[in-house]
C-alpha cells in the first residue's frame, strides 16, 4: 500500500510540473532587478495588440551556433515570447536557423545579413558567419532588423516597427540649414545616419515650401536666413508642424583662430523671440566642461591632442535636465559647443519648459572680446565669474503660436490650407524645441566622443512626433555613465569625504567588530563545553 502511495505521489508531481510547463507561456513571473526595469516588457508593448487589426508575424533568424556561445539569443527569445503572451493572439513568433532550415535566401532578401563572430572550437580561434536578425510582417508589408543583438533597445525597435507597419506610414523629418558654411554631406553624416533608421529624411532649402507630408522640421543655424526664407517655416508651424531650432547668438570663425562675433541682425532669432524664446548674442561658459581636443595625424593614424579644460564646451548632465520630460528622462548627457544663453518670455496660451541648464558654476560673457583660444579659456575657469548661476541652454514651447507674419503680409498673401491670416492670433497646437547651439548636431560631436548628442536628437524627433510612449521605452535603457557625473562642488566634496570615511574607518570597524563578536561567541561556547565535560566527569 505504501509503495502505491509513493507511485501516486510521483505521478501527481510529474503531472503538476507538466501542467505548469504547458501554462508557462500564458502565466509567468519574472523578476527584473535592473535599473529602470529594462528587461521587463513595458505597458506600451503589453497594450500594443489594441493597435493591431490583423496578425503580426515575427521571424527571428538566429544561428544555433550563436545560441551555443552567447546568452543574448536566449534573452531575445524570452522577450519575443513575452510579447506574444501579452498580444492576445495578435502577434506570432517563429524561431529559425537560416542555414539549417534552408531559409538563408529568404533572410537575405529581407535584408538580414550574417555577422562575423569569433568563436573558439577546441584550441583554435576562428571567425564564423552567424545570423541574428528579426523580420516583421504585417499584411503585404515587412520591416527588418538586420542585426538584433542589443537587448536593451530591442523592445523599442520592435514596438516602433510594428506600429509603423500597422499604420502603413513612415514619419518624415525635414532638414533645413540656415548657415551656408554648413553642408549636409560633410557636417551631418552621423545625424542623418542615426535618424534614417527610424525616419524618412528630406532636405529642404531656404525659402522652399515645406511639403504637407513632413511631420517634423530640424533647423540648424540662423546666420544666413532672410525674412522671406522664414515664411514657409512659419506656415509649417501654423498648420501644426513641430520643429527643433538649433541656433546661435555668437558665431565662431574656425579660419581665424576661433574668432567669436555676435551674429547681429538675425530674422530667425526675431521670429523665435516672437514665439517667446530669446536667444541672446552672448556665450555661455561652465566650470564643468570637456577638454579641448585637436586631431593629429601620427603615422597615418588620427591621434587626439588634449589641451586642457575648455569652458566653452559645456558637458551637460542629468542633474541639470528636466526630469519630467521624456526627452531628458534618464538623460545620458549632451555636449554643447560655444552655446548661447536662452531667456523665456511668458506668452498667453503657451506652455514653456526649461529643458537643459548649466551647472551652478556657469556664467555668461555678453560682450567682446571673447577669449576663445584654449590657453586663454582655461584661465577663465579660475577667475571669479561676474554672473554665476544655472543658465538655460534649451527650452520647449507648446501650444498655439502666434504667426510671425500675421501683421506683415497683405490679406491675400501667405495663405496656407485653413487660411493663415484667418487664424485668430495663432495656428494649430504645435511643439517647438530651441537650443542655443548649432554645432552640437554636426560631426563636431566626435571631438568629445559625444555620441549621446545623437541619442538626444533621436529623443527630440520622437517627442516632436508625438511618440512619448515609445520614447519612454528607449530612454529607460540609457544612463549617464560618466565618472564626473556629480557636478555640484559641495555635493562632490561631501561624497568624497563620505566614501573615504566608509572605506578607511566604517568598513574596517564593521569587519573588526564582526570578528570580535565571533571570537567572543567561540570563547563562550568553549567555556560552556569545558564546564559541561567537567560536570559529567
Amino acid at each position: 500500500m505504501q509503495k502505491k502511495t509513493e507511485i501516486l505521489h510521483l505521478v501527481l508531481t510529474v503531472l503538476f510540473f507538466l501542467l505548469l510547463a504547458l501554462n508557462s507561456s500564458r502565466f509567468f513571473l519574472r523578476i527584473d532587478l535592473t535599473t529602470n526595469r529594462i528587461f521587463s516588457l513595458s505597458e506600451v508593448s503589453k497594450n500594443l495588440y489594441r493597435e493591431i487589426p490583423e496578425n503580426v508575424y515575427i521571424t527571428y533568424y538566429v544561428s544555433k551556433k550563436l545560441k551555443a556561445v552567447s546568452p543574448i539569443p536566449a534573452q531575445i527569445e524570452d522577450l519575443l515570447y513575452e510579447l506574444v503572451a501579452h498580444s492576445k493572439g495578435k502577434i506570432r513568433v517563429d524561431i529559425t536557423d537560416p542555414v539549417l532550415d534552408r531559409e538563408e535566401r529568404r533572410a537575405l532578401e529581407l535584408g538580414i545579413v550574417p555577422q562575423k563572430v569569433e568563436i573558439i572550437e577546441g584550441d583554435a580561434l576562428r571567425v564564423a558567419e552567424m545570423y541574428t536578425g528579426i523580420a516583421i510582417h504585417y499584411l503585404d508589408r515587412s520591416e527588418a532588423l538586420p542585426v538584433a543583438f542589443q537587448i536593451e533597445t530591442l523592445e523599442y525597435d520592435l514596438a516602433y516597427r510594428i506600429r509603423r507597419l500597422v499604420r502603413g506610414e513612415k514619419a518624415i523629418i525635414g532638414l533645413l540649414l540656415g548657415d551656408f558654411s554648413l553642408d549636409f554631406d560633410r557636417h551631418f553624416r552621423s545625424l542623418e545616419s542615426t535618424l534614417a533608421s527610424r525616419y524618412a529624411l528630406r532636405r529642404i532649402g531656404p525659402g522652399e515650401a515645406i511639403p504637407e507630408e513632413v511631420n517634423v522640421l530640424f533647423v540648424f543655424g540662423n546666420r544666413h536666413l532672410r525674412e522671406p526664407d522664414l515664411l514657409p517655416v512659419d506656415k509649417f508651424l501654423m498648420r501644426g508642424g513641430r520643429a527643433l531650432f538649433a541656433v546661435e547668438g555668437v558665431t565662431i570663425d574656425f579660419q581665424r583662430e576661433l574668432e567669436a562675433k555676435a551674429v547681429g541682425e538675425s530674422p530667425l532669432l526675431k521670429m523665435l523671440e516672437h514665439y517667446g524664446v530669446v536667444v541672446e548674442q552672448a556665450l555661455v561658459l561652465d566650470r564643468y566642461c570637456q577638454n579641448f581636443r585637436l586631431p593629429r595625424q601620427v603615422s597615418g593614424q588620427v591621434m587626439w591632442e588634449i589641451l586642457g579644460p575648455y569652458p566653452y564646451w559645456i558637458a551637460l548632465s542629468s542633474q541639470y535636465a528636466a526630469a519630467d520630460n521624456p526627452m531628458t528622462a534618464n538623460f545620458p548627457g549632451l555636449d554643447l559647443f560655444w552655446a548661447s544663453p536662452i531667456a523665456v518670455e511668458t506668452k498667453a496660451g503657451l506652455e514653456t519648459e526649461i529643458l537643459l541648464t548649466t551647472t551652478d558654476r556657469g556664467w555668461v560673457l555678453d560682450r567682446p572680446p571673447f577669449a576663445t583660444l584654449p590657453e586663454q579659456a582655461e584661465r577663465l575657469i579660475d577667475s571669479q565669474p561676474f554672473n554665476p548661476g544655472r543658465i538655460p541652454l534649451a527650452v520647449t514651447v507648446s501650444g498655439e503660436l502666434s504667426s510671425y507674419f500675421h501683421d506683415k503680409l497683405p490679406p491675400n498673401q501667405g495663405a496656407v490650407p485653413g487660411q493663415l491670416n484667418s487664424f485668430p492670433g495663432g495656428g494649430r497646437p504645435t511643439r517647438v524645441i530651441v537650443i542655443g547651439d548649432a554645432d552640437f548636431a554636426t560631426e563636431f560631436l566626435h571631438y568629445t566622443d559625444g555620441s549621446y548628442n545623437l541619442h538626444f536628437l533621436q529623443n527630440a524627433a520622437d517627442w516632436l512626433n508625438n511618440e512619448e510612449d515609445l520614447l519612454s521605452i528607449r530612454t529607460r535603457a540609457t544612463r549617464d555613465v560618466r565618472l564626473n557625473k556629480i557636478r555640484d562642488q559641495e555635493v562632490r566634496d561631501r561624497t568624497i569625504k563620505l566614501t573615504r570615511l566608509s572605506n578607511l574607518i566604517l568598513i574596517p570597524f564593521v569587519v573588526a567588530g564582526f570578528g570580535a563578536l565571533r571570537l567572543a561567541g567561540r570563547r563562550r561556547k568553549s567555556r560552556y563545553s569545558s564546564s559541561g565535560r567537567g560536570r559529567k566527569q
